[in-house]
C-alpha cells in the first residue's frame, strides 16, 4: 500500500476521476473548491482545478483530453482543459449535478440532477452529449435520492439505485423513459451498485449491512451477503469475478464470484477510519480510497495493489 499525502485538505470527498493512460487522478474534496489533480507515479499534486464550488464528480474523455466536472451549487458541468486545466466551457442550467455515469459508445454522460441537493422531491438523469458538449435529455425519477447508476453495454437499459424509494430504476437510454423498477425486499437503504452483465447479475450494497444479487434480466432478488456497515462504492472486476464494497466507516469488503448464484468472502479490509469514494483502475491493477483529515493526521489518498 501506498499513501499519498493531501496536506491543508480538509473535509470530505465525493468521488475519483482517472487518466489511466496519463497516469493522473482526479480527486473532489467537497469543501476545497477545486479538483486535486495528482501524478501517480510519483504520488505529486500535478494542479488545483480551481473555480469550482463543490466538486462531486469527474470524467476524463482521453480522445479529447478533456476534464468534465459536476459543480453542484453553480448548476453546471464544466468542462476544462486537460492539458492547461482551464476552463473551456460549462453546461448550466442543471439543478445541483452530482454523480455521473458514461457510456463510451454513445459518447453520452448521464448525470444525476435534482433531487434534496435542490429541494426537490423528485430527480432528474440529465443527459449531455459530450461531443457536442451539450444538454440533449432529461429522464424525470419520483424520489429525491438517487445513487449510483449502472448499464448494459448489450443493450438500452441503465440501471439506477433509487435510494428513497428502496428500488432499482431500470431506463431505456434510447427513448429516455422508465421501463420499470424493481421493490428491494432483502435490503434496506440502497446505495451502492455493481454489474456483471456477462452472467446478468446486479449486486446493490444496503446501509442495513446486506448486499443482495438480483437476476438483471428480471429484477428477482437470488442471494444476500453480509458487508461493512457504511457501504458507499461498489465495483466488480470482470477479470478476477471479484466484487470490491467500499464502506464509508472505514473498510473494503472483497468477494469472489464461484458462479453466478454463489459468492466467496476474501475478507475485509480495515482502513481504521472513516474514508470514502473508493475506486477500482483495472487498467492499472490497484484501488483508491480517500481518507478526510481526521485530528493531525492530514487527509490522504491509499492506493492498494490488486493481484
Amino acid at each position: 500500500m501506498r499513501t499519498i499525502s493531501m496536506p491543508g485538505v480538509t473535509g470530505r470527498f465525493d468521488a475519483f476521476g482517472v487518466d489511466a493512460k496519463g497516469n493522473r487522478l482526479f480527486v473532489t474534496p467537497l469543501d476545497h473548491k477545486a479538483v486535486e489533480v495528482y501524478d501517480l507515479k510519483t504520488g505529486k499534486l500535478i494542479h488545483s482545478i480551481s473555480g469550482i464550488q463543490k466538486a462531486h464528480a469527474v470524467l476524463y474523455r482521453g480522445d479529447l483530453d478533456k476534464i468534465f466536472v459536476t459543480d453542484g451549487p453553480d448548476g453546471e458541468v464544466k468542462i476544462f482543459d486537460g492539458k492547461n486545466y482551464e476552463l473551456a466551457k460549462a453546461i448550466r442550467s442543471l439543478a445541483a449535478p452530482d454523480g455521473i455515469l458514461y457510456d463510451p459508445a454513445t459518447y453520452y454522460l448521464y448525470v444525476i440532477t435534482g433531487g434534496e441537493n435542490a429541494k426537490l422531491d423528485y430527480s432528474i438523469i440529465s443527459v449531455l452529449d459530450t461531443n457536442k458538449e451539450e444538454h440533449v435529455g432529461d429522464i424525470r425519477i419520483d424520489g429525491g435520492t438517487l445513487e449510483e447508476m449502472r448499464l448494459e453495454k448489450s443493450g438500452p437499459r441503465l440501471f439506477v439505485v433509487n435510494r428513497e424509494k428502496n428500488r432499482i430504476e431500470v431506463l431505456d437510454r434510447n427513448k429516455h423513459t422508465i421501463l420499470t423498477n424493481w421493490p428491494l425486499a432483502l435490503c434496506k437503504v440502497p446505495v451502492g451498485m455493481a454489474f456483471d452483465e456477462a452472467n446478468h447479475r446486479l449486486f446493490v450494497g444496503c446501509r442495513s449491512e446486506v448486499m443482495v444479487a438480483l437476476d438483471s434480466t428480471s429484477g428477482k432478488e437470488i442471494t444476500t451477503m453480509p458487508i461493512s456497515k457504511g457501504v458507499d462504492d461498489m465495483t466488480f472486476d470482470v477479470a478476477t469475478k471479484r466484487i470490491y464494497i467500499e464502506a464509508n466507516t472505514g473498510a473494503i469488503d472483497i468477494y469472489k464470484q464461484s458462479d453466478p448464484d454463489h459468492y466467496q468472502s476474501l475478507g475485509t479490509i480495515p482502513i481504521g477510519v472513516p474514508a470514502k469514494p473508493g475506486l477500482l483502475v483495472s487498467e492499472l491493477s490497484r484501488y483508491f480510497v480517500a481518507v478526510p483529515q481526521h485530528g493531525d493526521v492530514d487527509a490522504a489518498i491509499l492506493e492498494y495493489a490488486v493481484h
